[in-house]
């Protein structure tokens, strides 16, 4: 497009050489006709450039990973003389794997708006910036166009994909020590091994009702068991996945994703079991489950977990975790990508101590056979896990 305005002013300059050589006026009314439409374009341009409105909207600002959002991109031209056209640059939450935005075209008639609809297929979780990225308007005759870096009228859209639920079932509670299997459930619990007694949470089970203080307040008191005596689920997750880079990113957005729709599901069924659960991760510390609310705290921290490509600093920090955090009574699970040595020897170190520990190994590359065996043998559970949810 950029020879068009050269070729009418070569144009335009040729006229003018043949018309002062020449002496003939149809050659000055040719030069004149052609600045003529220079001049009308280069107006209409700089008067369309602050004379569009955009507008974009979302189906759905959240969605779960697999669904599909549907962008609606709205431009109306509020010119009542000029027909220009337009090229629309829009980031979707695909355009870091695709490598560039998405480029839209269209023509807008005086005093009439266009929709532009975009499906968004949401298959990688995390939180994206989607909208206009940018426009470039022509004139009416095609000889010049400006481009619209950012457009300020029309701020980009946030949409958030949140982990999938079903991607792994918790094994059941340990038995091994002290305490019965029955005294695992809330509830439970002898008055001895209560300890404190707190005012009713929505989502707090009505078997942990404190009846006697209820009464006594006229409010309705929970009780709150020892940690000690009651075991939980310690749930480490591990994003790291891949080198950054095509191709290789979208496989690593694969499995990061799987990762923490296991850790969703883990931490969704430990409350339906009536189970603690505690969620840690290296770099974005972590979150207690107790009751349904704490569910949408968990869906936000795995929502806005970034990408990790350090997998031994990650692997250090999970060793620290594993060797500070992990108390008697614990069932360990592990959901990581790849196990190196460090993680490795503290996972066996913590099965040693008679606690069991469970590995959900996500998508692990080839040639894993020999460390699957190594952690079997230290009475590590392992678990792969694939892309396609199987275990």
């Amino acid at each position: 497009m950029i020879w068009r305005p050269f070729a009418c002013l070569s144009s335009a300059l040729f006229f003018l050489t043949m018309g002062l050589y020449w002496g003939d006026n149809i050659f000055y009314w040719l030069f004149a006709v052609i600045m003529a439409l220079m001049a009308l374009s280069l107006i209409s341009l700089l008067g369309l450039a602050f004379g569009l409105e955009y507008r974009q909207t979302l189906d759905q600002a959240a969605v779960t990973r697999g669904e599909t959002v549907r962008l609606r991109l709205a431009i109306k031209n509020k010119s009542p003389f000029f027909y220009p056209r337009v090229e629309l640059s829009v980031i979707t939450n695909n355009t870091k794997f695709e490598g560039r935005p998405q480029e839209h075209t269209l023509s807008l008639p005086p005093m009439r708006e266009r929709e532009i609809t975009v499906d968004l297929p949401c298959d990688y979780r995390g939180v994206y910036s989607v909208g206009v990225h940018s426009c470039r308007v022509f004139d009416s005759f095609g000889l010049f166009y400006i481009t619209l870096r950012r457009v300020s009228r029309c701020p980009r859209l946030r949409l958030a994909v949140w982990p999938q639920t079903g991607a792994a079932a918790l094994p059941r509670l340990s038995t091994r020590n002290d305490a019965p299997a029955d005294r695992a459930r809330a509830g439970q619990q002898t008055g001895e091994q209560v300890r404190d007694i707190r005012g009713f949470r929505p989502g707090d089970s009505p078997r942990r009702m404190h009846w006697k203080a209820s009464a006594r307040t006229r409010k309705w008191m929970i009780r709150e068991f020892d940690a000690t005596t009651h075991p939980r689920y310690l749930l480490m997750l591990d994003t790291t996945a891949a080198v950054p880079g095509e191709p290789e990113l979208r496989r690593a957005a694969q499995i990061e994703s799987l990762a923490c729709d296991c850790a969703f599901s883990l931490a969704q069924e430990a409350l339906l079991q009536n189970a603690a659960a505690s969620l840690r991760t290296p770099r974005q510390g972590g979150l207690d489950v107790s009751r349904p609310a704490d569910l949408a705290a968990i869906r936000r921290l795995l929502c806005e977990i970034p990408f990790n490509c350090e997998p031994n600093a990650a692997a250090a920090r999970l060793s620290e975790l594993l060797a500070r955090q992990t108390r008697r009574g614990d069932t360990v699970c592990l959901i990581a990508h790849s196990v190196p040595p460090p993680l490795e020897t503290a996972l066996c170190q913590t099965a040693r101590l008679e606690l069991p520990v469970h590995l959900f190994w996500v998508m692990p590359e080839p040639g894993h056979t020999e460390q699957l065996n190594r952690l079997q043998n230290a009475r590590v559970t392992v678990r792969i896990l694939e892309a396609e949810h199987g275990a």
